[in-house]
């Protein structure tokens, strides 16, 4: 519902319907200037190319260089292996836009799955040998118009320790691809380890942690 103008010299504006920094529905969004912002749009259809892009700056400041960014993994890196990695009809093909819905906010709400990015990918490659699909259960999420994808089937073909071979160290693209290693967090660890209750601390040897910030003590 917002405003998109022409601009008529090869530039486009939008204006958004609402304010971003007071934003109560559909839920409320707790906004913060000195946190990075991302707004990302998609070109898809029609006999166009496919493109997503997006633009990061922090609002209190206006930069766009050395700010917080968590850019672990890249579209090229993904089709390494899956060829042309496009979903939801074909239209979300760069994970920098994926990332923008598939947040920690997000969930499915046919199996009640997390969403967030990095549990729902890396649970997606453990597929099989999740502990929880080995002890009976599917891990399964509802996608395009509502279609349904099993993956308690899913072998990934390689190691799954490999965890560089996603989150590659030398690609400039992905300046915080060491995160996986020198930043451990129960969202990451816990999607492949699935049978660890971190609130109670079963099956995590140093028992009950509530959040992320003694990960490293022990990692």
């Amino acid at each position: 519902q917002g405003i998109f103008t022409n601009n008529l010299d090869g530039t486009y504006s939008y204006t958004f319907s609402f304010d971003i920094s007071n934003v109560t529905s559909p839920l409320t969004v707790n906004y913060n200037p000195e946190y990075t912002q991302r707004v990302a749009f998609q070109i898809s259809g029609g006999g166009y190319p496919t493109m997503n892009r997006n633009y990061d700056w922090q609002p209190s400041t206006g930069a766009i260089d050395s700010i917080y960014s968590r850019n672990m993994v890249s579209e090229g890196t993904c089709n390494n292996c899956h060829g042309e990695l496009a979903l939801h009809g074909g239209g979300r093909v760069d994970t920098a836009y994926c990332v923008t819905c598939h947040n920690p906010s997000s969930s499915d709400a046919n199996s009640g799955e997390n969403l967030d990015f990095k549990v729902m990918v890396h649970k997606i490659h453990r597929g099989a040998n999740l502990p929880s699909v080995i002890n009976g259960a599917e891990y399964a999420i509802w996608g395009y118009r509502d279609s349904k994808h099993d993956y308690s089937t899913t072998h990934l073909p390689q190691d799954i320790r490999n965890c560089t071979n996603c989150h590659d160290e030398s690609n400039t693209a992905t300046p915080d691809a060491k995160n996986w290693m020198e930043q451990p967090t129960i969202q990451a660890c816990g999607s492949c380890h699935d049978n660890v209750n971190f609130a109670t601390g079963v099956g995590h040897l140093a028992g009950a942690q509530a959040d992320n910030s003694t990960c490293q003590t022990c990692h």
